[in-house]
């Protein structure tokens, strides 16, 4: 049995029932990108990303039926998300900022939910023993890729995956079957054109000249994935990002339409602005209760003080110092007590430079010692 056009149509309908925005179909013999993956690791653009070079990994992304025998059809699915205007984040100028994909449910949980429905509705269109996998980034698959070749959109220059319906701004899910398809999609062109408000508006440059990012240098690389120090010189250029960034989605022509609330069925969790003042006071179990269920979880108690902290030294919010003084003398975690010794030395009030000397004498950890001196130097 395959995939006839009628058929598809009608598995569009149903998607879009669930909330989904639209879907392509491919199959895994289209996939011919691999090469430019291989050649992003072999630069070491993936950071501390180890999982994404493990040999496995590598092998189901070039063989897609290493994640299901005799995989004949990738069904890719777009659910999109409204995402902040910067107007509304810059107007909040004493706030922390968290990225408009996390305020929402964890997309990894409720959009495999909704994959998996949409797999019974086709085995009722489709009836037959069909063998079936639902993945929401829990896989290694080139999903961006797939999404083109079902003709869903472009890879950006900002290496999102761009529909000219959509814009950027929406979650992917794959659906593996057996199923064999029956139809001819044609590749979307590539309508970036001589745009380059993502490249000149990101501010730490870490989008490449062939559409992908060095991820060492992105913001949202630096505040979820990266589990330790953020570099040094990069800590000025994350503004007031504690979770995520969206700068390159903000300006991008695409997403000109920011709230397209018609089309979401989810509801927002949390608030993008953050409060640092009161979060930078968070107990292990205030950290989990208030971010249950969103993606800012992911970061763990410790990265996401590190981010605030952070955010902190960029504000500059008198506010805090006190609370950067109790975290450089008394943190247990010296990425903590780092970073802390590096905000409060962007204060330059007398008394953090008498917190910061008097730190000296008690600090043994050379990292932490080291971001002393830079401080007060």
């Amino acid at each position: 049995m395959s995939f006839t056009k009628n058929l598809i149509e009608n598995i569009k309908a149903e998607a879009v029932n669930l909330g989904f925005s639209n879907l392509g179909v491919t199959n895994p013999q289209s996939l011919k990108e691999s090469h430019r993956y291989l050649e992003w690791l072999d630069h070491g653009y993936n950071g501390s990303m180890d999982y994404l070079a493990r040999q496995d990994s590598i092998s189901r992304r070039l063989n897609p039926s290493l994640l299901l025998e005799n995989c004949k059809t990738i069904i890719t699915l777009a659910y999109s998300y409204p995402i902040v205007h910067f107007s509304e984040l810059s107007n909040s100028s004493t706030k922390g900022w968290i990225s408009s994909y996390a305020i929402f449910d964890d997309y990894h949980f409720f959009l495999k939910k909704l994959a998996l429905q949409l797999v019974e509705k086709i085995r009722d269109l489709n009836p037959g023993n069909h063998a079936f996998q639902v993945f929401t980034d829990s896989a290694p698959i080139l999903e961006r890729e797939c999404g083109v070749r079902g003709s869903l959109g472009w890879i950006g220059k900002n290496a999102n995956l761009i529909s000219p319906v959509l814009g950027s701004t929406f979650f992917l899910a794959e659906i593996l079957t057996d199923i064999e398809i029956n139809t001819d999609v044609s590749i979307p062109a590539d309508r970036c054109g001589k745009c380059r408000r993502c490249i000149d508006a990101c501010p730490t440059q870490c989008i490449l000249p062939d559409r992908t990012l060095d991820a060492r240098k992105c913001i949202s690389y630096l505040t979820i994935e990266n589990k330790g120090a953020i570099p040094f010189h990069l800590r000025d250029k994350m503004d007031h990002w504690v979770f995520g960034c969206d700068i390159c989605q903000m300006v991008c022509p695409w997403n000109g339409s920011y709230k397209k609330e018609s089309h979401i069925k989810i509801k927002k969790r949390i608030n993008p602005l953050v409060d640092i003042t009161s979060q930078l006071h968070f107990s292990e179990k205030e950290f989990q209760d208030f971010y249950a269920g969103t993606p800012v979880i992911r970061t763990g108690l410790n990265g996401f003080i590190r981010n605030l902290i952070v955010v902190a030294g960029n504000l500059v919010d008198s506010r805090v110092e006190k609370d950067l003084t109790r975290f450089l003398l008394n943190a247990s975690d010296p990425m903590i007590r780092s970073h802390s010794g590096w905000a409060l030395g962007k204060y330059h009030t007398a008394n953090a430079r008498e917190v910061l000397c008097r730190s000296l004498t008690s600090e043994s950890d050379q990292t932490v010692l080291d971001e002393i001196h830079l401080a007060l130097g």
